[in-house]
């Protein structure tokens, strides 16, 4: 009965530190939102058009900010990630850059270093940006004052795997990328803990504990692993290792889908009609402003009958 109880008292524990996590990050994003909407309204009314663009970025950036609270949540519950495709490393880090530094601000200088030949995996692309944002996060948060952040990825081939390896995989041919930064470090008693779902050094109510977890979850899934090394005072380096394939099925990669896409899109002549049913007027009348802006015809139904 006192095991019983004790699980239960942990489990409870572990649902208040998510919530109360949850809770300020949600909280955060929603007051930006506020403020940065108030701002443009009184920006377009004074036509301060510069201002008023750089207020609605800003509510950009705290929407991406809250989607990344929900992929993390739900890839922690769900474990669900998309379907494997051939994805080229340096094109992810390139089209995530320009997000990057408008996340860590303007404080933090961000160095990218690419490879010279493209490093091409197999994965979800949705997994790999998830990885370099919540390292983004990470190392934003462990230099409030400014700093440095340096990412990288190379191709290297292991015979032996490092020691430090968190999860044991095989050795072979990965790509490694690497998030190393000049922040606060992380103490010795927390670097054992650092994966643990709920698990955070942060503030109570300043973090969910799911950023790590979430990673450890995904390289798990793709045979890939992670190194850490810290010291307090003097910055963290996170090694990710993802498994390059010795062939690469000829499936198409993330760029040139979306090339096909772009072509699609231009050689459409005939307006396309969509039915729009969406229950929440809030997201469905700008969801069908835009699909008018970009030519189509749109129905708008409130529910399914």
């Amino acid at each position: 009965i006192l095991r019983t109880q004790l699980e239960h008292a942990q489990k409870m524990e572990a649902v208040g530190r998510l919530a109360g996590g949850l809770a300020h990050d949600v909280n955060n994003v929603l007051a930006a939102i506020t403020l940065y909407a108030e701002l443009a309204l009184d920006q377009i009314q004074s036509a301060e058009l510069d201002s008023a663009t750089r207020s609605l970025e800003g509510i950009l950036v705290a929407q991406q900010s809250a989607a990344r609270i929900i992929r993390q949540l739900l890839m922690f519950s769900q474990k669900k990630y998309g379907p494997a495709q051939s994805i080229d490393f340096s094109l992810v880090l390139s089209t995530m850059e320009p997000l990057l530094k408008r996340l860590i601000g303007e404080s933090i200088e961000l160095h990218v270093i690419y490879p010279v030949e493209p490093i091409v995996v197999l994965g979800d692309p949705a997994q790999l940006e998830q990885i370099v944002l919540n390292l983004a996060v990470n190392a934003r948060d462990a230099m409030s004052s400014g700093g440095e952040l340096q990412f990288s990825v190379e191709a290297m081939e292991f015979e032996t795997m490092p020691v430090e390896s968190r999860i044991p995989i095989a050795p072979g041919k990965y790509a490694v990328f690497t998030a190393r930064d000049s922040g606060s470090g992380i103490p010795a008693d927390a670097m054992q803990r650092l994966f643990e779902p709920f698990f955070t050094t942060k503030e109570l109510g300043k973090g969910t504990g799911l950023g790590l977890s979430v990673i450890y979850g995904i390289l798990n899934q793709a045979g890939g692993t992670v190194t850490v090394a810290s010291e307090p005072g003097h910055g963290t380096t996170f090694k990710i290792f993802w498994p390059i394939p010795d062939r690469i099925a000829a499936t198409e990669t993330v760029e040139t889908q979306s090339r096909k896409i772009e072509v699609a899109s231009v050689e459409r002549r005939e307006p396309a009609v969509i039915l729009l049913v969406e229950d929440e007027e809030s997201l469905r009348s700008p969801l069908a402003e835009s699909l008018r802006k970009w030519g189509y015809v749109v129905m708008e139904a409130s529910n399914g009958e």
